[in-house]
């Protein structure tokens, strides 16, 4: 049964608010008020706009760093405005927006399609090890189930790479997949460990933001914890479950940092960092319209004749 279109982009957000509801409902509705009435919105809004800006301008940062190591030019303030715009595009549909940077790549940097979509795969594997990296490292530092979800999480990652890069390289070579597996044939290791640094770094700015701003709602973990439990966190909130990590992200707080506070204290706050990431983000998308429009025609469209 096919869903109208409308209806199928409103599903994982509609999935995701009826998780929240059924979380609040559970815990009490009244309680979690409390929560976010008591806490020191003050200090936590200036710090959630400062680390906007940062996310934005690293994570933009290690695209390009990525496109450059593969002999493909993208100036930065051009590639700003795409990322931006990508962000509205994410509201509607996560694939949508990786998707808008490989019509990017093709139609302004004349990347092939397939080249363009084994450039992106590069960049989310290297991502996924990144998180499997930190979260080994943060579980030498912790204890109890959260040390065994990381270890486990850790191998899983790190082992399925072991087993799967090498596999990837060698089908790489085969004609059917070369163009779309040539980035993986001809990386070498550093620029896998140059990526990973990279998406290491940007990942524990959130760790930091984490640290600096649960106090904001009375919660107090110690930043080697943390170092653990958010990446596990955004291993979660990246499952294709519902839009954004609405619902899974409120989850995986609930279950990951219990022994840190109050059920009514931890969904208060992953509600307000939820809204962080969805509504403090749509002024990032929203300038590239007013400001680079013609680059962004060539995000949404795909030029007649042009070859894949």
């Amino acid at each position: 049964m096919n869903l109208p279109p409308v209806l199928a982009r409103s599903l994982p957000w509609l999935l995701g608010g009826l998780i929240v509801a059924a979380l609040v409902a559970a815990i009490d509705p009244a309680a979690v008020a409390g929560a976010l009435q008591q806490a020191a919105l003050g200090r936590y809004i200036p710090l959630a706009i400062l680390f906007l800006l940062v996310w934005y301008l690293l994570e933009t940062h290690n695209l390009q760093r990525v496109f450059r190591r593969f002999q493909v030019h993208a100036p930065f303030p051009e590639l700003l405005a795409v990322r931006g715009y990508t962000y509205l595009l994410m509201i509607v549909n996560y694939a949508l927006g990786v998707g808008a940077i490989g019509l990017y790549l093709r139609n302004r940097r004349g990347v092939p399609a397939p080249r363009a979509a084994g450039l992106l795969l590069f960049f989310m594997m290297a991502e996924l090890l990144a998180l499997g990296l930190l979260a080994g490292a943060g579980a030498t530092f912790v204890q109890g189930e959260a040390r065994g979800y990381a270890l486990v999480t850790a191998g899983a990652i790190l082992g399925g790479a072991l087993l799967g890069v090498p596999l990837i390289r060698r089908l790489a070579w085969r004609p059917a997949l070369a163009r779309w597996l040539e980035v993986f044939a001809v990386a070498r290791i550093g620029a896998w460990l140059a990526t990973i640094a990279d998406r290491s770094l940007y990942f524990l700015t959130f760790v930091l933001f984490f640290y600096l701003a649960m106090p904001a709602f009375g919660l107090q973990v110690p930043f080697a914890d943390l170092l653990c439990l958010v990446p596990l966190l955004f291993i979660i909130i990246n499952l294709p479950v519902t839009a954004a990590g609405l619902g899974t992200l409120q989850a995986g707080v609930l279950l990951l940092f219990a022994p840190y506070g109050e059920p009514a204290t931890l969904l208060a706050f992953s509600v307000c960092y939820s809204a962080t990431i969805i509504i403090g983000r749509l002024p990032l998308g929203l300038w590239p319209l007013a400001c680079r429009r013609p680059i962004l025609r060539q995000v949404t469209t795909t030029p007649r004749g042009s070859r894949s």
